[in-house]
């Protein structure tokens, strides 16, 4: 091999490197823009979340989550993750009316709600039926004749199931469920697996719901006290949007009209806000409805309706 060869070799395995140096970062720009729809194509949404004197402010977590499907929050963008199996989603104990704290709005064109729980005591709790530390918290929608002619309904839910399989583990969950009211169906929902959660003193958590008038979904995200967050998005099946007219949510049974039954002392403060397109002349209520339930009691509930917004706050002790 003649000297005046090498250059033109070392040329060649040049080219070759920076050829591989350029399909390997252009793979990594695509690998990378799969995820940027999860994090720019999505609306800015509240979280209520407790500071640390106990009062409830807004932490604002931007972009979320539009297209269909369940997600994560990490590394301050929203990644896809599966959502859970059919198979094993058609297992979950299906939660049914059980919102005992309720604001509502008049009108059918509500766009977002969310139900915000916080204890300044806890001494334990058990379900009625699944055991201990399994409960649900609840954000429910309003009934409505849906697009199937039926009487419907919306949850947006997180179930804590620790019992699920004994020995073997868990399971806890966020979900939409768009139920038939008329048929007692509630086959219709879509879960992401979550964190299990473990109450205590000072714990605190959100679950929000809206609805996406542009791409015709709900949305639901869960947020704990360690930041933690999910999300589900999915389908307006039953046709929510334009006929939901109040919201009410609590922390309850885990489902199948089971009861959480708190022990004694147990201090809990529950805040359901609703939002409209516009301005209202909203109201707040307190009732209670069958379904799910809780063995606290409840205080004096203060509310404040203000614009598009109407907001109820309620302590329940026991």
């Amino acid at each position: 091999m003649s000297n005046l060869h090498i250059p033109k070799i070392f040329a060649t395995i040049i080219m070759m490197m920076m050829f591989a140096v350029l399909v390997m970062s252009s793979s990594v720009s695509i690998s990378n823009y799969r995820l940027q729809p999860n994090k720019v194509a999505g609306r800015s949404g509240l979280i209520f979340i407790a500071s640390s004197s106990g009062a409830i402010g807004n932490s604002l977590i931007s972009s979320m989550p539009r297209q269909v499907g369940c997600y994560h929050y990490a590394n301050s963008i929203w990644e896809s993750t599966p959502c859970l199996t059919t198979e094993l989603s058609a297992g979950l104990p299906a939660p049914t009316e059980g919102g005992v704290i309720g604001v509502h709005g008049g009108g059918g064109d509500g766009r977002e709600a969310d139900v915000h729980l916080q204890f300044s005591q806890f001494s334990g709790e058990s379900d009625s039926q699944y055991g201990p530390n399994d409960f649900s918290i609840q954000l429910n929608t309003n009934y409505f004749a849906g697009n199937n002619g039926h009487t419907d309904w919306v949850q947006f839910v997180e179930q804590n199931w620790p019992n699920r399989w004994g020995i073997f583990g868990g399971w806890a969950g966020l979900c939409i469920w768009q139920n038939d009211v008329t048929t007692g169906d509630g086959s219709d929902h879509t879960c992401v697996n979550t964190n299990q959660e473990g109450l205590n003193n000072g714990y605190y958590a959100t679950v929000t719901g809206w609805v996406d008038i542009t791409y015709g979904n709900l949305d639901t995200q869960f947020c704990d006290n360690a930041n933690n967050c999910w999300s589900v998005v999915q389908s307006d099946h039953k046709g929510l949007i334009g006929r939901w007219t109040d919201s009410s949510g609590q922390i309850l049974g885990m489902g199948n009209a089971s009861q959480a039954n708190f022990n004694s002392p147990t201090s809990l403060s529950t805040q359901v806000q609703f939002w409209k397109s516009a301005v209202y002349a909203g109201f707040t209520y307190t009732d209670n409805t069958t379904g799910e339930t809780n063995n606290l009691n409840w205080g004096t509930t203060s509310s404040n309706c203000q614009g598009s917004l109407c907001q109820e706050t309620t302590p329940s002790t026991n």
